[in-house]
């Protein structure tokens, strides 16, 4: 077996173990045992499955640069990924080991950008749409199971169920991130049927609203109206409308959620912001400190940042930020190579996402994420489709 096939295999079984990584916390909720979710009930054993399996496909990777003595064609991007390790590095320069563990697994899904970047295909982007298909109908069935039988430790929403419902995630959040994510790669790599039209057009709109997420609300009227937009001749117009509706949108949220209190959960993500900016320099000698990790690991001073400009900022500092968003910059213009819609929908995510969650550390969205960026990189270089 091709080694480039043992790592295609490697990121099916990663997906596929999704379900079980939050099995005990979602137990705990069911039994309204549950007083936090900054808390790991699953047995370490089987929350570092995930990360087990990226350390071989990472083994994998150093093999082969050992026996061909060649890394992907990627140019730009190796110095830019080099300057930003270089800044987290110094960043860790004053941390104990822990943190530095923590850090280097929140910054998991950078190195397999490079690890993973010879595996991505078209064939591998089929594979992983039949799995989402699958998860998705599992996701949606124990938000069902959960919106009738959860005590209500979210709250009650507009139809007396429990208010949000994460499937086989622990936060909601975390569950409308992956329907989106999932949206994206059903809709642009699967064959237009029936059941491509029931999963985008009602499972993930109601899984969404499920979930109680304004962050998922926001993306999704995005999403359907990026799809809507180049139909329309009127662009100026429809992109006034988008604001506008947009804005009615976050507005109504509280309404349309069910969460009175959905703008403190905003103003709370602002004000972590605001009270670690005076600790934030060009070079952080805070790195690992704003993830969660962190927090589960009991490290003092540790915080969960709550959106990923503040995980950013505090982790690497400012040089190093500056370089996470120049290799976002860089690989939007391949990705737009694919289909314009696929990299603003995409982009649309990670935007609206870093706001309110550590869209790096959302697992299995992240590395979603990268395989579609690493699709885009491969496309533009090979200027075809990758079969």
């Amino acid at each position: 077996m091709k080694v480039i096939n043992v790592k295609k295999k490697l990121f099916i079984i990663l997906l596929c173990i999704t379900p079980l990584l939050n099995f005990f916390e979602l137990q705990a909720l069911l039994n309204n045992k549950v007083t936090t979710l900054s808390i790991a009930l699953t047995p370490i054993y089987i929350k570092i499955l995930k990360e087990f399996i990226i350390f071989i496909i990472l083994f994998i990777f150093l093999l082969e640069i050992i026996k061909k003595f060649k890394l992907p064609n990627i140019g730009i991007y190796y110095f830019l990924i080099f300057l930003f390790t270089i800044s987290m590095l110094i960043s860790s320069i004053n941390e104990n080991i822990l943190l530095i563990l923590a850090g280097i697994k929140w910054m998991l899904p950078v190195i397999f950008f490079i690890i993973f970047f010879n595996a991505v295909d078209y064939f591998l982007i089929k594979k992983i749409v039949k799995i989402l298909i699958i998860l998705i109908f599992l996701e949606f069935f124990l938000q069902i199971i959960e919106s009738l039988y959860f005590p209500h430790w979210f709250g009650t929403n507009f139809f007396g169920l429990n208010l949000r419902n994460p499937g086989f995630f622990i936060v909601p959040n975390t569950a409308a991130l992956f329907y989106m994510c999932s949206f994206i790669y059903i809709f642009f790599f699967y064959e237009q049927n029936f059941l491509q039209k029931i999963i985008l057009y009602i499972i993930v709109p109601i899984g969404i609203y499920l979930t109680a997420s304004g962050t998922g609300i926001i993306i999704l009227f995005t999403m359907y109206f990026i799809l809507i937009f180049f139909k329309i001749k009127q662009k100026i117009s429809m992109f006034l409308l988008f604001v506008l509706s947009l804005t009615v949108i976050f507005f109504f949220l509280p309404e349309i959620t069910g969460r009175k209190d959905i703008y403190i959960s905003f103003l709370i993500r602002v004000e972590i912001f605001y009270e670690k900016l005076s600790h934030i320099m060009f070079f952080s000698t805070n790195f690992g400190k704003a993830t969660n990790s962190a927090v589960l690991i009991g490290e003092k001073n540790a915080f969960i940042a709550d959106n990923m400009i503040t995980s950013l900022l505090y982790n690497i500092g400012f040089v190093g930020t500056f370089l996470f968003f120049i290799i976002l910059i860089f690989i939007f213009k391949p990705l737009k190579a694919i289909n314009l819609k696929l990299a603003l929908m995409l982009y649309s995510i990670i935007i609206f996402s870093s706001l309110t969650t550590i869209i790096i550390s959302v697992f299995p969205v992240n590395y979603l994420i990268v395989v579609l960026l690493i699709y885009g990189i491969k496309y533009n270089i090979y200027n075809k489709r990758l079969v």
